[in-house]
């Protein structure tokens, strides 16, 4: 089936959809059809309702109105057993994985024991690799532990076991956030084969660029509703932008960099190896510099990252501008002014249980404890406020659980903790990761502004455009090595690809 041969009837509707959570309304009276052969592309700011909608599909969460209508059958009752029942298959933002089981025992959970009590290991992990090579065309060891893999890696575990229940709809939520380039042409590759099947695709993304790449027609919601509704081409970049947020965004765009050779070096790294990913990575960072860096799934970046403040164990030195930064470790950092906000935000550095107020502040307790340690709450209350406001998190006061937020606020209450403590160094991994087009444009100017006192800054990101945007220089990572350095004048798409996976050098500024 192609999308010129798309059914007239949607095969899933919804009709009048409306959900409060604490007498806030999350979606309002919503319509929305889905063609079977089609991929619907679903835009929108954090906290426009998203999430609420792909949870009422999956039957994880009730609706308070409305109905639901799929192959012109009105549902009267839908659940995430009616959905599965259906062939309707997710692949969540917040990772559905036990880390304790292998990659095959995940893929395959919901069959497990189905056959009788007895499970062979062997052919189930025969039969899972099989499906990453098939789906992917990628070798994964599927009789490793899921969390001893890489956020991307576990990333791709999720895609093949959504796309191994589902039969008739799937359901995609930020799928390409922790995936590389190369990762992501081949999941729209599994996309369009699905398409091609008949399958209709709801793909959630803040990813403007895949409206073109694999959308058919774009959905854009604000505030709980549909606004726009367009057959893909119809609607500009900047059209889009603008629905999504409601108010034009300005282009985002950096002054020239004032960093010279004789700009004091805030960050050096010599020879950082250690036994799984890094082989000897040096670089140097200087004052008011940005520095990006770029490179596939699985070649080093956030364990460099890691290794660099003690999250990791690493041999090498570290050299900060007050001196060698020995005995790495996180509180240790802090006190030197270094900085790290994880590419695993949610698992690594999110209390989801307690409110904003703590989240936000956890890092500033100096700032509103006497030196009898006692909380000055008024204060404290303030600090709060004020960064909510200044990062535009979406929330229904300091005091609600970080929980209940959308994942991209939670990310910005994060980045607002991190980059409000006044670091020297800051690495940012994957820093814009869920986050709206105009929380996005926030985050950069505020690393610029970083930039501009002096703070020297290290941007991973597997969005080049960003890096372009964003970076005076850049570093490609393979293999736990740096195999490329770029300057500004020498950002290429082309060349950064190469040198991130093929197996030459790439010659250049190194």
């Amino acid at each position: 089936m192609t999308t010129h041969d798309v059914a007239s009837e949607p095969l899933l509707s919804l009709r009048g959809v409306s959900k409060s959570f604490d007498g806030t309304p999350v979606l309002k009276n919503l319509d929305l059809d889905v063609h079977a052969g089609q991929t619907l592309i679903l835009l929108g700011e954090n906290g426009a309702g998203k999430s609420t909608l792909k949870n009422i599909l999956c039957g994880l969460v009730s609706s308070d109105s409305g109905e639901i209508v799929f192959g012109g059958e009105t549902q009267s009752r839908w659940s995430g057993a009616r959905a599965s029942e259906l062939g309707l298959g997710a692949i969540h933002q917040e990772l559905s994985l036990f880390p304790n089981m292998s990659v095959a025992e995940n893929v395959n959970i919901h069959h497990l024991g189905t056959r009788g009590p007895f499970v062979s290991m062997t052919a189930l992990e025969r039969r899972t690799d099989a499906l990453f090579r098939d789906l992917l065309g990628i070798d994964l060891d599927s009789s490793r532990l899921v969390g001893e893999l890489p956020l991307g890696q576990r990333q791709l575990v999720e895609i093949v076991k959504a796309i191994q229940v589902s039969s008739s709809v799937l359901v995609l939520d930020e799928p390409t956030t922790s995936l590389s380039l190369d990762e992501r042409q081949q999941l729209f590759a599994v996309m369009r084969r699905l398409r091609e099947k008949g399958y209709a695709l709801i793909h959630v993304t803040h990813f403007l660029e895949e409206v073109e790449a694999v959308g058919d027609r774009v959905a854009i919601m604000r505030d709980g509703a549909i606004v726009a509704l367009a057959e893909k081409g119809e609607l500009s970049t900047h059209q889009i932008e603008e629905a999504m947020v409601g108010r034009e965004l300005a282009e985002v765009t950096r002054d020239a960099s004032r960093v010279t050779a004789d700009s004091p070096v805030v960050l050096e790294v010599r020879d950082l190896r250690e036994d799984q990913l890094l082989d000897g990575v040096s670089f140097s960072v200087r004052a008011g510099e940005i520095v990006g860096i770029a490179g596939l799934t699985g070649a080093g970046r956030s364990e460099l990252m890691q290794s660099i403040v003690g999250v990791r164990a690493a041999e090498g030195e570290v050299i900060l501008e007050d001196g060698p930064f020995e005995r790495r470790s996180i509180p240790t950092a802090k006190k030197r002014g270094l900085v790290l906000v994880s590419e695993d935000r949610r698992d690594e550095q999110a209390f989801l249980e307690r409110p904003v107020r703590e989240n936000i502040t956890s890092q500033l307790m100096d700032r509103f404890t006497t030196g009898w340690g006692w909380i000055q709450s008024r204060v404290e209350n303030e600090i709060a406020s004020r960064l909510v406001k200044d990062f535009d998190v979406k929330t229904a006061g300091t005091e609600a659980d970080l929980g209940s937020l959308s994942g991209g606020n939670q990310q910005k209450a994060i980045l607002a903790r991190w980059l409000s403590v006044g670091p020297k160094v800051c690495l940012l991994d994957e820093p814009t990761k869920g986050i709206d087009v105009g929380a996005k444009a926030q985050v950069q100017h505020t690393v610029f502004g970083l930039a501009e006192q002096g703070v020297g800054v290290v941007v991973v990101s597997s969005d080049l455009p960003e890096l372009f945007t964003m970076s005076d220089r850049i570093l490609v990572m393979k293999q736990g090595r740096i195999s490329a350095e770029l300057a500004r004048a020498d950002f290429d798409a082309t060349a950064i690809l190469r040198a991130a996976s093929s197996s030459v050098e790439t010659e250049g500024t190194r």
